[in-house]
């Protein structure tokens, strides 16, 4: 029996990583190690005893699926590290819905309750939680570092592979200037330029009722296109939606808000709808239907707000510093009514352009 257990033991310490904890086990794990996940040599399913069981095995865009890690003996266990990935390897996928008091939600690549991980580290027989799978994704499996006690290495296993029964989103098939004014809230650069150009800056919102909007954005970038909201002109605190290239060169569609000079916080979607995107020529477009209020620290009552466009590089779907300053609105705006805006990047006063250039790319890792 001792030979048996050396053996395990042995296996276990070679095969799985450890991630090192603080004596109460509360610390933040470290999100990266997720992705170190050993699969050229697996175990018998009946030496590992834990098990990751799921509410359902397809999924569509925004389906609520419930996820119990579980011990199959009364060893139980005291700390975990919880992620949905791609068969790949990609993390993270989706958003995760506190509802176990024994858990916490984790930001993982700037993506808030992107991992699920212990509050302490008492033991435990089963945690359980919501995934809420994101609006674009391929399949999925959930993955786990489980660790026993704290002095241990921690146990990495998965669920089974769960389909998603869409495919990418729709891509878009066009967008043009020509109800700005009418229809429209439009800024852009250069004036009057249209977003079939190569060379056009351009943003629009549409009220679609009385608490919709349909934004479209356009820019010739390798990275990322995105509009943010503030109350004023120093770029933090404010409402950003980020049409980004991911890992696979497809654009996406991010919700975030932005906290000084910190990374912007990639926030779930929530009410966004009817995405459409394209990559063509090195132009960035996307067209989305949102019903997110607009949510910065000092809300005008009259919806007014400086509207920030900016683009820049971005790597894996994460966005970089931008190399040039934002085109920010010349004033407030309600881009709920059908306007022209005008703004610049160079005319913004030399002591706000520097400060504002300075939160947000202090904000960015290189």
């Amino acid at each position: 029996m001792a030979k048996w257990t050396c053996l395990v033991y042995l296996v276990i310490e070679v095969l799985f990583w450890t991630v090192w904890g603080d004596p109460n086990g509360t610390n933040n794990l470290d999100c990266n190690s997720m992705n170190s996940f050993d699969e050229s040599f697996v175990l018998p399913h009946s030496w590992i005893p834990y098990n990751i069981s799921v509410s359902q095995r397809t999924f569509n865009p925004h389906d609520e699926i419930t996820v119990t890690l579980q011990v199959a003996n009364s060893t139980g266990f005291n700390r975990f590290l919880l992620q949905a990935q791609g068969p790949d390897g990609t993390a993270p996928f989706g958003t995760f819905q506190i509802t176990d008091r024994n858990t916490q939600g984790l930001m993982c690549k700037n993506i808030e309750n992107s991992s699920v991980s212990h509050r302490d580290s008492s033991n435990k027989q089963s945690v359980q939680t919501i995934w809420i799978a994101p609006p674009e994704s391929g399949n999925i499996q959930f993955r786990a570092t489980v660790f026993q006690d704290l002095d241990e290495s921690g146990v990495s296993i998965k669920s089974q592979t769960l389909q998603t029964l869409t495919g990418s989103m729709k891509t878009l098939q066009s967008m043009n200037s020509s109800d700005c004014g009418k229809s429209k809230f439009c800024f852009r650069s250069p004036e009057n330029c249209d977003p079939t150009d190569t060379d056009c800056l351009f943003m629009s919102s549409e009220l679609m009722d009385h608490q919709s909007f349909r934004f479209e954005m356009s820019s010739l970038s390798d990275g990322y296109v995105s509009i943010g909201f503030s109350s004023d002109t120093l770029m933090g605190n404010d409402d950003v939606y980020i049409c980004v290239l991911n890992e696979t060169g497809q654009v996406i569609v991010q919700y975030a808000s932005t906290t000084g000079r910190r990374a912007p916080i990639i926030k779930p979607l929530g009410e966004v709808r009817n995405i459409e995107t394209s990559f063509h020529n090195g132009v960035i477009k996307c067209n989305f239907i949102t019903s997110n209020p607009i949510s910065i620290e000092q809300s005008d009552p009259d919806g007014l707000y400086y509207v920030f466009l900016t683009l820049g590089p971005a790597q894996n779907g994460t966005i970089r510093k931008h190399p040039n300053p934002p085109l920010i609105t010349s004033q407030k705006v309600n881009i709920s009514e059908p306007t022209e805006a005008g703004g610049s990047s160079s005319s913004t006063p030399v002591l706000i352009k520097v400060h504002g250039m300075y939160i947000f790319y202090g904000s960015l890792p290189n």
